[in-house]
């Protein structure tokens, strides 16, 4: 198999993450406006009495909600730009560095607090709006569990690798 066959998907992911990186700030704009915004014309959305709009209840989950996805998305920030990173060695062909070690473990905290925050806007769905849809996610809590075994994986290769280098 040719070089560029071996690259081409760490081509694929590379590109794929600055657009997942670039979206995730998009999306940071797009909550803080409709936020900011939904202070700002409250009077106008909230339905009093038997007029149009909604009810002020739902009104609060969904600032609720956007507060959840302003917290999310530096958490986001984190786990992807550590990903690229680690997506570059793979590039040069050297994974196995005590920096990836660290940028996993960084990724699987990022991931933890995502998932504490999804349990956060299931408690919310729950209690405010039951018909938000919400439910439990085992394969998220697995990630992260996979997440702090890997990189304690890569931790011990990178020291077994520099062992072996140390007695060649």
């Amino acid at each position: 198999m040719s070089d560029y066959r071996l690259q081409r998907p760490v081509v694929w992911a590379e590109n794929l993450l600055k657009v997942l990186i670039w979206l995730n700030w998009i999306f940071a704009i797009a909550f803080a406006v409709v936020l900011f915004a939904s202070f700002a014309v409250a009077d106008g959305i909230v339905r009093r009495g038997g007029s149009g709009g909604i009810p002020p209840e739902s009104l609060t989950v969904v600032r609720i909600v956007l507060s959840i996805g302003l917290i999310v998305v530096p958490l986001a920030h984190v786990a992807l730009t550590r990903l690229r990173d680690i997506v570059a060695t793979v590039r040069v062909g050297d994974p196995f560095v005590p920096d990836n070690a660290r940028r996993l473990t960084a990724i699987a905290w990022a991931m933890l607090a995502i998932m504490l925050c999804d349990l956060v806007f299931g408690y919310v769905g729950m209690v405010m709006d039951p018909q938000m849809g919400w439910s439990f996610s085992l394969t998220g809590w697995l990630a992260v569990l996979l997440l702090f075994v890997l990189a304690r994986v890569f931790e011990a290769g990178t020291r077994m690798r520099d062992e072996i280098e140390g007695t060649v």
